[in-house]
Formats: C-alpha cells, sequence, structure tokens
C-alpha cells in the first residue's frame, strides 16, 4: 500500500464505525494485490528453475550473448 492509501484508512478508522465496510474493501483490495503478486512470483521461480535444472548438466557450453555498448 502507498503512504497516501495508508493515511486514507487511518483517517477512515478515525471515522469509526461508518467506515467498517470500506475498510474491509481495502483490506480485500490489498488481499487481490498480494495474491497476484504471488502468482507472479510463482511463474518466475518456475522459468528460474526450469533455466537452473535444465542448465546445470551444460553450464560450461552455455554462452550468453551481450551487444557490444550494453550494460
Amino acid at each position: 500500500m502507498s503512504l497516501a492509501e495508508i493515511k486514507d484508512f487511518v483517517d477512515m478508522t478515525k471515522q469509526g464505525d461508518a467506515t467498517l465496510e470500506s475498510r474491509l474493501a481495502v483490506f480485500r483490495n490489498q488481499r487481490d494485490v498480494v495474491k497476484r503478486q504471488i502468482a507472479e512470483l510463482r511463474r518466475r521461480y518456475i522459468k528460474l528453475d526450469v533455466v537452473i535444472t535444465s542448465g546445470a548438466s551444460c553450464t560450461s557450453s552455455m554462452k550468453i550473448n551481450i551487444p557490444y555498448g550494453s550494460k
């Protein structure tokens, strides 16, 4: 959450029970964000795992081509 979102949440909390539904919506939204992040991290993990396991037997023959002038 950004600082602005946290501030908004704190402000809603100060307003009391009238903002319970809005605060719950903030938690649900944050849960969705985390769920998407977990899915993306799983995809990255699988890609890394494939590279590591398939490259373990041929690391000496692997070459990385980096164009001249690239960093």
